[in-house]
């Protein structure tokens, strides 16, 4: 990771993140799942939870299926990942920022 502290740059910026499954989640399992969503984050945005920002993920159920909580996360790691990766590529310019897309 760079050194920022000699420039006096402070980054802070907050990604928002929520999974959802029309699986059946205990509160326990719901947290499980936003853990292990995070993940996904982490291996697409750098440098990510640090304490000038507000990353979070939230999880939450929505049905009555059943699946194994490990492959829900392991999902939902995927999930957030490819939307993070599919954001970047699709953004359009804002603001004097330049975008990927044209």
């Amino acid at each position: 990771m760079k050194d920022s502290s000699a420039s006096g740059f402070v980054a802070s910026n907050t990604t928002l993140v929520v999974v959802a499954t029309n699986a059946a989640l205990t509160k326990v399992e719901a947290t499980k799942v936003a853990q292990l969503s995070q993940l996904g984050v982490a291996r697409t945005i750098s440098p990510v939870n640090t304490m000038s920002d507000g990353d979070v993920c939230v999880a939450l159920s929505a049905g009555n299926a059943k699946a194994p909580v490990d492959a829900i996360g392991v999902a939902a790691a995927e999930a957030v990942a490819e939307s993070v990766l599919r954001a970047v590529r699709l953004a359009p310019a804002m603001g004097g920022v330049p975008g990927l897309k044209k």
